[in-house]
């Protein structure tokens, strides 16, 4: 049995510039981790088996309260979790085929402002939270026509998720009994389309 796995650190930089006041934002700097892990077992001379478990998509943002998109987007956070089994069969000697199963749980988080202006209230916040599962699968092969040279190509399909969670919102300033009823913790639902993607390489070991 075989093991691999590693860390990416990403540090994003955002700032957006507002062509109307000519302001510029910036969202504070945060690092994730995106992380791969796999172990892969050879059931037979021509048949093998991997798990794999990766962050394929996942990002955030981070904006003051401030902002002129406020009413829009001020965080945002998504984390995925791809869990990929899949089986790889050498057709012969130089060419290996291989078809997997995915499963990919995603945690989302969006924060945004809400005006109150209305009431002549100061602004409040809200806030969406939501899981949820999708299923996919991918298709991939190598060929190696000489010993020190490879082709490889793979193909994830998309992947559709429904998220299922709630909108709460942030009336710490404005805590008044109307505004607590008519901004009640609520469900909500929602969904994204993560997309397919392809994968091209080539192995030269001299």
């Amino acid at each position: 049995m075989n093991f691999a796995g590693g860390v990416t650190l990403i540090w994003p930089q955002k700032k957006l510039e507002s062509t109307v006041t000519n302001e510029a934002y910036e969202s504070s700097s945060k690092t994730y981790t995106p992380l791969h892990l796999t172990s892969a077992y050879r059931l037979s001379e021509d048949v093998s088996f991997a798990l794999t478990v990766n962050n394929s998509f996942g990002l955030g943002s981070d904006f003051p309260d401030d902002t002129i998109f406020k009413y829009t987007t001020t965080e945002s956070k998504l984390t995925t979790w791809d869990i990929n089994p899949s089986v790889a069969y050498k057709l012969f000697d130089k060419m290996v085929i291989a078809v997997g199963f995915r499963a990919i749980y995603a945690d989302v988080s969006l924060k945004q402002m809400i005006p109150l202006q209305t009431f002549g209230l100061p602004d409040g916040g809200q806030t969406f939270k939501a899981t949820g599962t999708g299923y996919g699968w991918n298709v991939g092969a190598t060929y190696s026509p000489i010993d020190v040279l490879a082709f490889g190509a793979s193909y994830r399909s998309p992947v559709d998720i429904d998220l299922n969670g709630d909108v709460s919102f942030d009336l710490t300033q404005n805590n008044t009994p109307l505004l607590t009823t008519i901004f009640p913790t609520t469900a909500a639902v929602s969904g994204i389309n993560l997309p397919g993607q392809l994968f091209l390489g080539i192995a030269y070991k001299p």
